[in-house]
C-alpha cells in the first residue's frame, strides 16, 4: 500500500497514546483520582488534568499533567536522576497557569514512570531551552497521593460560608440603609476590594440591585484620633479620587438625602475647601474653586452612566438619580449649571 492512501499512525502517535492510556489507568486504579486527557488539538503543552478525589468526593482541586514516554527521555543520569528538558515556547504557558503542574516521563514499554512539580525555582537553562532535574525517588506509585493532595492544595468545605453570604444579601436586601465600614488599611493601600465586594452583592440580580440604590452610607475607620476632618485627611482624598478612576459607581449606590454626609464628603475630598466656625459651633465651608465641583460632578457621571449601561438599566434610572445629585449639590454648596 502507498503511504499516501490511508491516515498514518506513526510510531510516536502510538507511544503517545500508549503512554496516555498508562497513565490514565495509573490515575484511576492506583490513585483513585480521576483524569481528563486533552484533546490533542487543544494541547499545548499540558496532556490531561487529574481531579483530585477524597473518597468519592471530586473536590476540585486539580492538577495539570505533561507526559512524555520512550527510553530517550527516560534516561536516568548517574546518580539516578532524570534530565527533563523543555522547550521555551512552553515556558511562560506553565508560568502563566495557575494550575499546578506535574511533568512525568514514562519508560519507552510504559511501565514505569518519574515524576516531578513544575516549578520556576528549579528551572535550569539548556541548550536548546530548559530543564528540570526528576529526582530517581519520585516513581510513580500508590505513595504518591498524599503528596500529590497537597500540591493540589486543600479542598474546603465552603457550605457554611455560603450559607452566611446568602444571609448576608438578604439582610443587605431588607435593609433601609447599607451601613459599610471602610477601614483604614484599605484607606492607606487604595483598596476597593470591600467596596467591590458590596457593589457585586448589590448587583447579583436586577431586583437586588434596584433594591439597593442609594441605600449606601459609608464609615470611614481608623481615623478617629485625627482632629481633621474627613476631607482634610490627604490619604482618604487620595483614595477618593482613585475611586473615580476605577468607576466605582457612587452616585448610584450613596444616598442624595440632604442630611447625607457620604456624598458631600466625597465631593469635599475631591475639591479646595476652606472651613470656618460659625456662631452656633459648626462650620461654615466654602469651595474655594466651583470648578471643581463640574470636575466632580462629570467623572461621577461618567461612572454612573456607564454603570447602569452594563446593568441594563433604563435611562430615566439614570436621570433620576442625576436630578437629586444636582439638587443635593445645589443645596448643599450653592452650585449651579
Amino acid at each position: 500500500m502507498s503511504e499516501h492512501t490511508f491516515p498514518q499512525l506513526t510510531s510516536s502517535k502510538l507511544k503517545g497514546s500508549i503512554g496516555q492510556t498508562f497513565f490514565a489507568n495509573f490515575v484511576h486504579q492506583l490513585l483513585n483520582f480521576s483524569y481528563r486527557p486533552v484533546p490533542q488539538d487543544s494541547d499545548f503543552g499540558i496532556d490531561g488534568y487529574i481531579d483530585i478525589v477524597i473518597g468519592e468526593n471530586v473536590t476540585g482541586r486539580t492538577l495539570a499533567v505533561q507526559i512524555k514516554c520512550g527510553d530517550s527521555y527516560y534516561a536516568p543520569n548517574t546518580e539516578g536522576d532524570i534530565k527533563y528538558n523543555g522547550e521555551n515556547k512552553h515556558l511562560n504557558f506553565y508560568l502563566n497557569t495557575t494550575t499546578p503542574i506535574i511533568l512525568v516521563v514514562l519508560n519507552s514499554t510504559c511501565t514505569k514512570g518519574c515524576w516531578v512539580q513544575f516549578k520556576k525555582e528549579i528551572i535550569m537553562p539548556s541548550t536548546n531551552g530548559w530543564h528540570i532535574e526528576m529526582p530517581s525517588r519520585n516513581v510513580l506509585s500508590k505513595d504518591i497521593i498524599e503528596t500529590w493532595t497537597r500540591i493540589a492544595g486543600p479542598a474546603i468545605d465552603h457550605t457554611e460560608a455560603i450559607r452566611h453570604s446568602w444571609k448576608l444579601n438578604d439582610s443587605l436586601d431588607a435593609a433601609g440603609f447599607q451601613f459599610f465600614q471602610v477601614e483604614k488599611d484599605e484607606i492607606l493601600d487604595l483598596s476597593f476590594k470591600s467596596i467591590e465586594e458590596l457593589i457585586e452583592r448589590s448587583s447579583r440580580s436586577r431586583q437586588s440591585l434596584i433594591k439597593n440604590q442609594g441605600k449606601v452610607e459609608l464609615f470611614i475607620d481608623g481615623f478617629n484620633e485625627d482632629p481633621r476632618e474627613i476631607y482634610e485627611i490627604p490619604e482618604i482624598r487620595n483614595w477618593y479620587a482613585k475611586s473615580l478612576e476605577l468607576g466605582i459607581p457612587w452616585l448610584y449606590f450613596l444616598s442624595t438625602k440632604l442630611d447625607a454626609m457620604d456624598l458631600l464628603h466625597c465631593l469635599m475630598a475631591m475639591c479646595d475647601v476652606t472651613a470656618k466656625p460659625h456662631f452656633d459651633g459648626t462650620k461654615h465651608i466654602t469651595f474655594d474653586r466651583p470648578e471643581q465641583i463640574g470636575f466632580w460632578l462629570i467623572r461621577n457621571l461618567e461612572n454612573l452612566l456607564q454603570f447602569t449601561a452594563r446593568h441594563n438599566l433604563p435611562s430615566e434610572t439614570s436621570q433620576e438619580i442625576y436630578e437629586n445629585t444636582m439638587k443635593f449639590i445645589r443645596t448643599t454648596t450653592g452650585f449651579s449649571r
